[in-house]
């Protein structure tokens, strides 16, 4: 994985969202990939089938394929594989289109991660997941602009899971949008209270902003939750 750019909010963030991503079923373990038997992160970039534009119907009740089992084991070499022969197959199965752009993602194709998931959203418009995964490929791969408007858009289907207004404000604090960052650091701390990294992420955010009783308050919070990071920058309060 690529390193993201958190100077301030450290390795226990970074981590943090590691994690997450791999609970979200995203980016980044165990690089093995490429095509059915090409070079290993030599798949062609943009569409895997057709072209992006094509409008297809969802399929209603999606059934494991081979697909989906290499993928589960993580074996995403051959998951590639067998998912691009079949959504060529079911082009209207969002399942297979997101597992694809998550297979593509362990080995840093962007290009065709976010071709994968875009024809999930058309499938699927309120996905949760693949809204937080095509964000979080926008941010790995540097386009914050495109990871904000992501996250922002998910956020207004999706306003109850604490996770895409955490992934909005690490967006936001990256652009140095500290307001906009405090913002969604409390929004995500309003839906799941004991969420260390956002208090973490509000600590520093509220640190910029010369906010130094918020910042305290909230880097004691993440401190005695177990981050190493954040009882550094509370002594230098």
């Amino acid at each position: 994985m690529r390193k993201t750019s958190l100077p301030l909010l450290g390795l226990a963030m970074a981590l943090g969202l590691a994690a997450l991503a791999l609970q979200q079923g995203c980016i980044k373990r165990d690089l093995v990939a490429g095509e059915k038997p090409g070079p290993v992160g030599k798949a062609e970039p943009a569409s895997p089938t057709a072209q992006a534009d094509v409008v297809v119907m969802a399929t209603p009740e999606p059934t494991r394929t081979v697909g989906d089992t290499f993928y589960s084991r993580g074996d995403f070499r051959h998951a590639i594989a067998y998912l691009r022969e079949e959504v060529k197959k079911d082009p209207g199965n969002a399942h297979l289109w997101r597992h694809l752009g998550s297979a593509y993602g362990q080995f840093e194709d962007y290009n065709n991660a976010i071709y994968c998931y875009k024809r999930t959203l058309a499938l699927n418009p309120t996905d949760l997941k693949t809204f937080y995964n095509l964000s979080l490929v926008y941010d790995f791969k540097g386009a914050l602009p495109d990871a904000e408007q992501i996250a922002t858009k998910g956020l207004v289907m999706n306003g109850k899971d604490a996770e895409l207004p955490f992934k909005a404000a690490n967006v936001f604090w990256r652009q140095k949008k500290y307001d906009d960052a405090v913002t969604w650091y409390r929004k995500a701390l309003e839906l799941k209270p004991a969420y260390i990294d956002a208090h973490f992420g509000l600590g520093l955010a509220l640190k910029e902003k010369g906010d130094t009783a918020g910042a305290k308050d909230e880097l004691k919070k993440a401190c005695d939750g177990g981050v190493k990071q954040a009882c550094k920058h509370l002594f230098q309060l």
